[in-house]
């Protein structure tokens, strides 16, 4: 639910603050709870495209502008009560540490899940092609980027197995238990997150969509701006490996200074290093999605406050 057209209510008692998508995720322990009476993931490709668009465009606008932030708009969760109650059945030892309620913006979240799966995917593809030695420095990039992107779609429960978990469930469908199972997963987004994360933790570094899955036209459209945007024809809608390079100034130089680099920058279309510029994208795209995206969490402060959010969300979801 990402609806806009009746704001919250000003009179409850909130707290809100701003920070980047990946200091929201950064413990790694977070798990996402949508209640039972709220609707299943339901956005469409154009809006998926949308956030993706977004987020490109952020990344062309830092060439001059290095200091700005992208703002992806707000979320509303319900912090710090016991989300366990509403949990059935309750496998208390599978659950994550820190457990919040999702009241606003869970569209925006599960869409976020998906990319940084995806992206997440995308980067172990590229290690497979950068074992040479001489990549050593890039390696260790994409192995930091692809722990901090793995937070945005999995929570890690220490001493049970499996150890990652969809980080967003949806009440009336799915449970986090350490059973590996599918059918505690029977949500679009939680059924495609535990399969992607069952796949990773067996080695294979490309998610499987069920036919009958109801997101198989959305992970698509991320799939196919991904392959359009690691092209060397993608100037229209991404920077250039050379815009990259030498006018993003926030990016890490020293991953910058590799030999290579400067070839696939000089010569976008040598087939030699095209992985090496399609990193190069990745890497911008990922650290623009963690570091340079931000969201306002708004969350109450009382559970009398919480208890009036939600009845105010359950009225509005009538209400439309």
């Amino acid at each position: 639910m990402d609806s806009h057209e009746r704001p919250v209510p000003t009179t409850f008692l909130v707290n809100s603050r701003t920070l980047p998508v990946g200091d929201f995720y950064a413990h790694g322990n977070l798990g996402l709870f949508v209640p039972m009476l709220f609707p299943d993931y339901m956005w469409e490709p154009k809006e998926v495209m949308q956030v993706l668009t977004d987020i490109g465009m952020c990344v062309k606008s830092f060439t001059d502008y290095p200091s700005a932030f992208h703002h992806l708009g707000a979320i509303t969760l319900l912090e710090g009560f016991d989300a366990t109650q509403c949990l059935r059945p309750v496998d208390r030892c599978a659950l994550p540490q820190r457990i919040c309620t999702v009241l606003d913006g869970q569209q925006r979240l599960a869409t976020l899940a998906l990319i940084a799966c995806l992206l997440h995917q995308r980067l172990g593809m590229l290690r497979e092609k950068l074992l040479q030695d001489d990549y050593g420095n890039l390696r260790e990039h994409l192995q930091r980027l692809q722990a901090a992107l793995r937070k945005m779609f999995a929570c890690e429960v220490p001493g049970v197995s499996p150890q990652f978990k969809p980080i967003l469930i949806h009440g009336r469908t799915d449970f986090w238990t350490n059973t590996e199972d599918r059918r505690f997963y029977r949500s679009a987004v939680g059924e495609f997150l535990y399969t992607s994360l069952n796949l990773l933790g067996r080695g294979q570094l490309v998610p499987v969509i069920p036919d009958d899955s109801g997101l198989v036209k959305q992970v698509a459209s991320i799939n196919q701006w991904l392959d359009t945007i690691t092209t060397p024809d993608s100037a229209a809608i991404f920077p250039t490996v050379w815009q990259i390079r030498s006018g993003l100034n926030w990016l890490d130089y020293q991953l910058f200074a590799h030999g290579d680099i400067s070839v696939a920058a000089a010569d976008s279309r040598n087939a030699d290093f095209l992985h090496v510029g399609a990193f190069v994208k990745l890497f911008a795209l990922s650290h623009t999605l963690l570091q340079r995206c931000c969201f306002t969490v708004v969350s109450p402060t009382t559970p009398e406050a919480g208890d009036s959010l939600a009845t105010y969300y359950r009225e509005r979801l009538n209400y439309y």
